[in-house]
C-alpha cells in the first residue's frame, strides 16, 4: 500500500516525537501501521496509530471524532487502544511481535512495534499465483448477522497470551462498529466466535503449510499484507522449519524496502561492517525505483560527502525528488539549498517555499526557520507576528532555538533581528 492509497496516512517525512514516517505499511477499520525510522538511532520500526475510520477524520494533523456524537465511542476506543499496548507490551514470544513503546500526539495514540523483515503473504501469493485459493476452499463456519463466522466446534482453546490479546482486539474492533461503548455487559458466547478476517488467515496458513511454505508471523495483527513468510519445502520426515528471508536476499531481489533498510544497516555499522560506500550503493538502488526515504538519504551523502565525492548539484538533485513526494526532511534539506545557494542558484523565495512545505507537516527546525525568515523579512514581508506563530509552534515541540525566540519576542524584543540558524 502506497501512502496516496490511503487519503487519512500522514505522509513521508512527518515527525512522530522521536520517529519519521517513512510510508504505510497497512490499514483497517481500526487504524494505520506505518514504516517509521527512528530520528536519531536509524532504527526502523512498525508505529500503529488509532484512527477508527467510522467515527473519526483526520484535521490537519490531528485525528477527531467526526461529530459529538462520535466522542464517547472515540474517547473509549482511545483508551482500550492504549489498554492493547499495555497488554501486548508484557509478552515476550517469538511468535508475538515485541511492543516497544505507546505514546499519545495529534490527540491520538501510537504503538511502536518492532518491524520484523520478509516477504509479504500477499505478494507470495502473487508470486506462486494462489490467490484464488480462499474461493476454492470450503470454510468450516456459517455467517452471522455481524460478519463474524463461528467455527463447527463449540469451543477453541487457545493460549493465555493468544485469548488475552484477542480480548483488547475484540474489544477496539466493537469501538469502531459502534459510536458508544456497551451500555451493558455483553453474554458470554457459548463457543469462540471468531472475526472473518481471523478465519480466512488461519485457511490461508494452513493452505500453505500443505504446499510448503512456513509462516513466519505477523506485522501487524491479522493484516495479510503484513504477514512476512518464507518457503520452506516439507516432508513427512521433517517439521516444519521457520525459515524468515534474509535481508540481504530481499534487498537482492529488488525490494526497496529492504534496499533502504540495509543501506542503514551499512551507513550504521548495525550487524555489519560501517561502510559509507555500501550505504551509499543500496540507498541508490532504493532511490532509483523512488524510495523517498533513499532519496533522501542518498541527497544527504552527497551533501556531506560520505560514501561518494561532496556534490551539492546531486544533493539538490536527489532532495527535490524526495521533496516532491512530501518528504518533510528533503523539503527542508531542499530549501536550505536555496538559502544559502549550494549547488543551486541563490533563491529565498523558493527557500520559504520549501520551508512552509516541510513547516507544515509539523518539522520543527523548518518551522524554526521560517520564523526567522519572517523576522528577518528574507524571501517574505518581513512579519513578527507570523514569525513568532512559527516560533511557536516549534516551541510546542521543544525545539530550543524557537523556545529562545519566542520568549524573546513575548518579551518585546521580537524585532531584533535573531541569530541566523546554523547549517
Amino acid at each position: 500500500m502506497t501512502d496516496q492509497d490511503h487519503k487519512q496516512a500522514l505522509p513521508p517525512g512527518f515527525r512522530l516525537g522521536s520517529y519519521r514516517v517513512v510510508r504505510v505499511l497497512g490499514a483497517g477499520g481500526f487504524g494505520i501501521t506505518y514504516l517509521c525510522e527512528h530520528a536519531g538511532l536509524g532504527v526502523q520500526v512498525a508505529v500503529k496509530e488509532y484512527l477508527p475510520n467510522e467515527i473519526a477524520v483526520r484535521d490537519g494533523t490531528a485525528v477527531q471524532p467526526k461529530s459529538a456524537g462520535d466522542r464517547e465511542g472515540f474517547e473509549w476506543g482511545l483508551s482500550r487502544f492504549l489498554d492493547e499496548a499495555k497488554t501486548l507490551a508484557r509478552f515476550k514470544h517469538p511468535n508475538v511481535v515485541r511492543v516497544r513503546d505507546c505514546f499519545e500526539a495529534n490527540c491520538t495514540a501510537y504503538i511502536v512495534m518492532d518491524y520484523e523483515d520478509g516477504e509479504s503473504l500477499d505478494r507470495l501469493l502473487q508470486r506462486l499465483g494462489t490467490q484464488d485459493w480462499l474461493a476454492r476452499l470450503d470454510l468450516p463456519a456459517s455467517s452471522d448477522a455481524d460478519g463474524c463466522v463461528q467455527p463447527r466446534r463449540s469451543r477453541v482453546e487457545g493460549r493465555r497470551h493468544l485469548r488475552a490479546a484477542d480480548a483488547a482486539d475484540e474489544d477496539a474492533n466493537a469501538s469502531t462498529r459502534s459510536a458508544a461503548p456497551p451500555a451493558t455487559p455483553q453474554p458470554a458466547a457459548e463457543g469462540r466466535t471468531l472475526n472473518a478476517t481471523a478465519v480466512k488467515v488461519l485457511v490461508v496458513c494452513l493452505a500453505l503449510a500443505a504446499a510448503g511454505v512456513a509462516i513466519v508471523g505477523f506485522d501487524d495483527g491479522l493484516d495479510l499484507a503484513g504477514t512476512r513468510v518464507a518457503h520452506t519445502p516439507l516432508s513427512e520426515s521433517e517439521p516444519p522449519v521457520v525459515r524468515p528471508l534474509s535481508l540481504q536476499a530481499l534487498a537482492e531481489r529488488g525490494d526497496p524496502d529492504a534496499q533502504l533498510r540495509l543501506g542503514t544497516k551499512h551507513y550504521n555499522g548495525d550487524g555489519v561492517a560501517k561502510d559509507a560506500r555500501e550505504a551509499a550503493r543500496w540507498y541508490k538502488k532504493a532511490a532509483e525505483q523512488g524510495d523517498a526515504t533513499g532519496q533522501h538519504n542518498l541527497g544527504a551523502l552527497y551533501a556531506h560527502g560520505k560514501g561518494v565525492p561532496k556534490d551539492a548539484g546531486q544533493a539538490g538533485y536527489w532532495y527535490r525528488k524526495a521533496a516532491e513526494q512530501g518528504d518533510a526532511l528533503a523539503q527542508a534539506a531542499l530549501a536550505r539549498l536555496y538559502r544559502y545557494g549550494d549547488g543551486v542558484p541563490k533563491d529565498a523565495i523558493k527557500a520559504v517555499r520549501w520551508f512552509r512545505k516541510a513547516a507544515e507537516q509539523g518539522d520543527m527546525l523548518a518551522q524554526t526557520t521560517l520564523g526567522l525568515m519572517y523576522n528577518n523579512g528574507e524571501g517574505v514581508a518581513m512579519d513578527a507576528h507570523e514569525a513568532a506563530r512559527w516560533y511557536r509552534q516549534a516551541a510546542e515541540q521543544g525545539e530550543p532555538l524557537a523556545q529562545v525566540l519566542l520568549a524573546l519576542y513575548e518579551d518585546g524584543e521580537g524585532d531584533t533581528p535573531p541569530r541566523p540558524q546554523s547549517r
